[in-house]
């Protein structure tokens, strides 16, 4: 990148027009991978992998203008891109061979924005046959209505259920031993103990705030902090699911991983879209995590008919010889 811009430069006496569009194009990858503490800057770096796609085809363009200087530019600023996505993602996830060792099933919807496609979503949510459910955005009416729908698959669950956004469920075909609430501020964070075979496992769900101002950023990252220092307290296996509001690439994202030592479900950037699906607007920002006692054997997002992309759901095959 930095033979790049200095070529870039050294080119600007002569062709001062296509210095400015190479120099703005170099600014805008490396914003993306340096992206400063700004809120539109952050904003835009949600939409790496889409920029990384639009500077090859504006690269395609010049070649055809023969514009070369800023083709091999473009080139440039998307590999660097797309080594930016590779280091971010867990692309070190080996799939684990299949043993006879204990294997859970979990999934975990954003509900309440799909109230107009109501039985779609149930179906999708009763087709995933996920061992663990875990939901976000749960009011008074939802929860009456999953309580009623899953309660002979699930007859296991614990809800916290709020007129806001922050309304939590878990819904267990296994016994849920107890349940536990940790808040960021006033908002919830809750965890389930549950009795896997001989073992307790620990599945913890989450919704942060949306980042709308550079204080929103600042609070999105406090709580996952305080997400992050739950789980490095806690000793059983565990996994945490929840609707982060922040891609996987993100600063915030990344350091949520450093701290709580989880690893992201995502082997992939492929990972994110059903059936290799792209998807413009959908940006990856539900997660599922999982300490190092799970092996991640299979993740996949949730469609329902006529709605979209409505969830995640992953398998995960239990290694009870492996300490967190």
């Amino acid at each position: 990148m930095n033979l790049v811009l200095k070529h870039t430069l050294l080119s600007a006496k002569h062709h001062p027009l296509q210095a400015l569009s190479a120099i703005l194009m170099v600014l805008g990858a490396l914003s993306c991978v340096f992206t400063p503490n700004n809120f539109i800057f952050k904003q835009s770096a949600n939409y790496t992998d889409r920029i990384a796609i639009g500077y090859l085809l504006i690269s395609m363009l010049f070649l055809v203008l023969r514009k070369q200087r800023l083709m091999f530019v473009g080139l440039a600023c998307c590999a660097v891109l797309c080594l930016f996505l590779k280091n971010a993602l867990n692309t070190k996830l080996i799939q684990p061979m299949l043993t006879s060792a204990p294997k859970i099933k979990v999934a975990q919807f954003t509900i309440s924005a799909s109230e107009d496609e109501k039985q779609a979503l149930l179906d999708a949510i009763l087709n995933t046959d996920a061992d663990i459910i875990g939901f976000q955005e749960v009011n008074p009416y939802w929860h009456r209505v999953l309580a009623t729908v899953l309660a002979t698959q699930y007859p296991y669950s614990s809800a916290l259920s709020r007129v806001d956004i922050f309304g939590l469920a878990v819904f267990s075909k296994k016994p849920i031993l107890k349940t536990d609430t940790f808040f960021y501020k006033t908002i919830p964070n809750l965890a389930a103990y549950i009795l896997q075979g001989t073992d307790t496992i620990q599945f913890v769900v989450s919704h942060t705030e949306p980042p709308f101002n550079r204080s929103g950023l600042e609070e999105l990252k406090a709580h996952l902090n305080s997400i992050a220092a739950y789980c490095t307290k806690q000793v059983a296996p565990l996994i945490a699911v929840g609707n982060y509001n922040a891609v996987l690439w993100s600063d915030e994202i990344q350091q949520f991983r450093r701290v709580s030592r989880l690893e992201d479900s995502r082997s992939g950037y492929m990972a994110n879209y059903p059936e290799g699906k792209f998807s413009l607007f959908n940006i990856p920002i539900d997660h599922i995590f999982f300490s190092r006692q799970f092996r991640c054997i299979d993740f996949k997002p949730i469609e329902a008919s006529n709605i979209g992309n409505i969830g995640i759901g992953g398998m995960y095959q239990l290694d009870t010889h492996v300490t967190q």
